[in-house]
């Protein structure tokens, strides 16, 4: 009962039914808390993640790598530097191994925390473990110093991700049109949007989003944002409200400019 009312969403059930086995004196075992920990941090709730395998920890019981990774997980996603530190530690001091995911989890929560030095350094770790990163850790570490405006570092960690023989995606590329567009560096910005056809990728809302946005930063004429507008379209991509702000933006000031000559 506990793990299908997990499962389902149904929290305050499989608390209920824990509660219940736990009055009967019915044997709790790492399934039954399981489904409860994972259930938590899937939803983001870090604290109820937390609560409930320290309860498990207290009655004996041994959380296992899944477990762990799991609450790590969701301590990087909401971007919980030292609760992400403080179950590392714990993982590691029960004697358990990290795994990639467990990893990632690291790099994610550094990435998301704006301390991309931190997030590199961790991949690299990753790698001295003999663990090997992936696409998706090359591109938290991407993201993280896009975000922090850092676009020729990001640059850098794409070289080092294509030295290490794997390929990027369309996720990956947008983290550095991106980048570009915050940094005023138009030339750039649609130099990586030409690359993601260029690698037989398709690009998606987020590339044209971020390099119509680079136009409206530096002023570009509205023909080139009509155009990438166009090919948006033509490619069956639908504006979104942000989207449909920019544009509004950039025509406005096209209109500004003309009613000033």
């Amino acid at each position: 009962m506990v793990h299908a009312c997990a499962k389902a969403g149904e929290m305050d059930k499989a608390h209920h039914w824990l509660h219940e086995m736990q009055e009967r004196n019915l044997k709790l075992d790492v399934v039954a808390f399981g489904s409860i920990v994972n259930a938590c941090a899937g939803e983001g709730d870090v604290a109820g993640a937390e609560s409930w395998l320290e309860k498990m920890e207290a009655l004996g019981l041994s959380p296992n790598l899944v477990l762990y990774n799991s609450v790590l997980n969701a301590c990087a996603r909401a971007g919980h530097v030292d609760k992400a530190m403080h179950w590392l530690q714990r993982l590691e001091a029960a004697d358990i191994q990290p795994d990639h995911y467990t990893y990632n989890s690291i790099v994610h929560v550094f990435s998301r925390a704006g301390q991309p030095e931190e997030a590199g350094k961790w991949l690299c770790t990753m790698r001295d473990v003999g663990l090997s990163p992936d696409v998706v850790t090359f591109t938290t570490v991407i993201h993280g110093f896009g975000k922090a405006s850092r676009a020729a570092t990001a640059e850098t960690w794409l070289n080092r991700m294509e030295d290490s023989c794997l390929h990027p995606n369309t996720a990956t590329l947008n983290c550095l049109i991106s980048s570009f567009s915050r940094s005023h560096q138009l030339d750039r910005a649609l130099f990586w949007l030409s690359d993601i056809r260029a690698r037989q990728l398709q690009p998606d809302l987020m590339s044209y989003t971020s390099a119509i946005a680079a136009c409206v930063r530096t002023g570009s004429s509205t023909e080139l944002v009509e155009q990438l507008h166009s090919q948006l379209v033509a490619e069956g991509l639908r504006p979104d409200r942000y989207l449909r702000s920019v544009l509004r933006s950039a025509r406005g000031a096209q209109e500004a400019k003309l009613q000033i000559h």
